[in-house]
């Protein structure tokens, strides 16, 4: 059944090399034809053709025409051939463009708010070995540390029991804003990214 680039069929000389396929019933698993017999299209996934070490080795095997079932129709999406032309195109390399622009004066704003809010709040951006991180060290403020556990949703049955208060707390984030961690004593927690600007928010 044709329809453009996009058809089934189980008959293999309708195939050509470079073609991109898959089960009609199960589309999850893409196969890249690399060469066509008269009983057999051989294939090698095409996820496996890109995550290969060895360029020059792939794991090819064949899929026998005999064996497909009257509901197992080869569904052909394209050639590599057909996605060049969007690799081309003006327009889309323009769309492109625009859009990362946009992406990128959305993320620069966002950083730019919350290195603001970050240094409202008391942080210091810290140079270590491994980079510079944004930190927010408590270690006598009882209360603060009490309020901060709090907005994290910390257990805080620590405060209210006769053991001990928390030496030191820790709010601490990578200077690009990734790699949030809230840490009280020996107890670290990776967090979001935004939703661990959300709790500093209201500290």
């Amino acid at each position: 059944m044709m329809n453009g680039n996009k058809w089934t069929s189980t008959n293999p000389k309708e195939f050509k090399i470079g073609d991109i396929i898959c089960n009609k019933n199960d589309q999850s698993f893409l196969r890249l034809v690399l060469g066509i017999s008269d009983e057999a299209l051989w294939v090698s996934g095409l996820v496996h053709c890109a995550l290969t070490p060895n360029k020059d080795v792939h794991p090819i095997y064949p899929i026998f025409f005999e064996e497909i079932g009257e509901d197992e129709d080869l569904l052909r999406l394209g050639n590599l051939k057909d996605f060049q032309r969007f690799v081309d195109d003006e327009n889309i390399k323009k769309e492109i463009k625009r859009d990362i622009e946009k992406s990128n004066k959305i993320r620069n704003n966002l950083s730019h708010n919350y290195s603001n809010l970050l240094k409202e709040k008391g942080f210091l951006l810290n140079t270590y070995p491994d980079g510079k991180f944004w930190e927010l060290i408590i270690t006598n403020n009882e209360e603060l540390k009490k309020h901060i556990c709090k907005v994290f949703e910390a257990n805080i049955e620590l405060f209210d029991s006769d053991i001990a208060d928390i030496d030191t707390l820790i709010l601490q984030c990578a200077e690009n804003f990734t790699k949030c961690i809230f840490y009280y004593d020996c107890n670290p927690f990776d967090m979001e990214t935004e939703i661990f600007m959300k709790c500093v928010e209201n500290i």
